[in-house]
């Protein structure tokens, strides 16, 4: 036959399977927010647009050239030659690219949910060295098959604000729709003048709009980028980090310089001629609007110590039991471990409403408060339920700390366990575990007044 007391944890275990269970389902709920929250945000995207890259200029020489292909007659065996026409693109990068850029952030909504949005303004200038033009002119393989253009492509059409302007050598042209790059068509083009120097200027202003992220692709072999932004929180992501960067409460501000020996541009460049254009697409860098708080992903790691907290809670219950001999019944175990994992309902649910701070704030309260008044009743002793009430209070205080120091989470938690174990063993030192089963003579009932 079990003793009392291999019951009693027998049935400590199966409330807490059913806690875990309880807290399995409150975190399928948190990542079923998420994915609703990624609905809203896709529906803003296709209203408003998604995240921009920005790519370009690149000066684009479409041509035709002839080769002589060999081949076998299968009838004769004779080797043959015959002139094959084939069609390409010369693309040619900036000498210098220095892009400027201002952006204005603001908030746009779907539902609950809230998605921060930016336009921007580029002023984009630089030089080409067009002397590959004149090369490619004097070859006499080679038949023109168009005119020289200037192309820009964005990742969605739909953010371009207005009509984009641009001037070579100081005289204006205009934009066309699509960017006629064979990668990505989503962007702008304009037909240019050949001149007689070995080098042309140019300007581009073109405003975008997108939201989350933004990216530059470095085609300049020295390229520049001036960022700044009324957003605090900025999050810098790609290849290359700002050399410079200052960032306030009012906002940030940053400053890249690319060379083409760091950014191997002419080698992707290159493989884009070839057909392989995304090592050049990849090879991008930017920043994407942090928001400071995730609800989500600070519910998510809360709830990770769901299952420390229903163990820690159910042992101080378990040694207090044990300390005043009294007989708890297995069912008041379970709502006890059942409040707990309310907490973690009742902070998703708030915190989409009034901010995560304020949301811990009133789970940790609300939950505190019932236990407090539970335990009370349940051991017939208001002191000590308070008392329990508060070091419940301060597990939560340290459950904050925790999953608010993301760098530190895992020290802070291995202490907390550590102290809750020396706890419980300088608490039952001088326990004679083979008599306690028999000393618990005091059956508390949860259903008293």
């Amino acid at each position: 036959m079990f003793s009392l007391l291999s019951k009693k944890i027998l049935f400590l275990i199966l409330s807490c399977v059913v806690a875990i269970i309880a807290l399995t389902l409150i975190e399928n709920l948190i990542y079923d927010r998420m994915s609703y929250q990624d609905e809203a945000r896709k529906s803003v995207a296709n209203s408003w647009s998604g995240e921009q890259q920005l790519l370009g200029p690149l000066l684009v020489i479409p041509y035709k050239y002839t080769e002589t292909k060999k081949r076998t007659d299968e009838k004769s065996g004779n080797v043959l030659e015959e002139l094959v026409t084939r069609s390409s693109k010369l693309y040619l990068v900036p000498e210098q690219l220095n892009v400027q850029s201002e952006l204005t952030t603001q908030s746009r909504y779907r539902g609950i949910f809230s998605f921060p949005v930016y336009s921007t303004q580029f002023d984009i200038d630089g030089s080409f060295n067009t002397t590959p033009i004149k090369q490619l002119r004097q070859r006499s393989d080679v038949i023109w098959t168009g005119s020289p253009y200037l192309a820009v492509s964005v990742s969605d059409m739909r953010g371009i604000i207005s009509q984009p302007e641009i001037q070579w050598n100081n005289e204006p042209l205009s934009f066309l729709s699509g960017s006629r790059l064979s990668f990505n068509n989503q962007g702008v083009h304009a037909l240019i003048k050949e001149n007689s120097g070995s080098s042309a200027h140019f300007t581009v202003k073109i405003g975008l709009r997108g939201m989350d992220n933004l990216w530059f692709s470095p085609t300049g072999k020295n390229t520049q980028i001036a960022i700044a932004a009324n957003w605090p929180h900025p999050n810098f992501i790609g290849k290359f980090l700002p050399d410079e960067r200052h960032i306030e409460q009012s906002g940030f501000s940053a400053i890249w310089h690319v060379s083409e020996f760091s950014s191997n541009l002419l080698q992707d460049v290159n493989s884009c001629q070839q057909g392989d254009c995304n090592p050049l697409i990849n090879n991008r860098f930017g920043f994407a609007l942090n928001e400071p708080v995730n609800i989500y992903r600070q519910s998510i790691r809360a709830a990770k110590y769901g299952l420390l907290f229903v163990g820690l809670t159910f042992m101080s219950v378990f040694i207090f039991e044990t300390l005043k001999r009294l007989q708890i019944h297995p069912v008041q175990y379970t709502l006890v471990g059942l409040s707990i994992s309310l907490f973690y309902l009742l902070l998703i649910a708030l915190s989409e409403h009034i901010g995560f701070v304020y949301a811990y704030l009133s789970a940790t309260s609300a939950c505190c408060l019932l236990l407090s008044v539970y335990i009370s009743a349940m051991i017939r002793n208001r002191v000590w339920g308070i008392g329990f009430g508060a070091m419940i209070t301060l597990l939560y205080g340290m459950l904050y700390i925790i999953i608010s120091s993301e760098d530190h989470a895992l020290l802070l938690g291995s202490i907390l366990v550590f102290l809750a174990l020396a706890g419980v063993m300088l608490l039952t030192k001088n326990f004679d575990w083979h008599q306690v089963s028999q000393d618990a003579k005091k059956p508390v009932d949860f259903l008293q007044k």
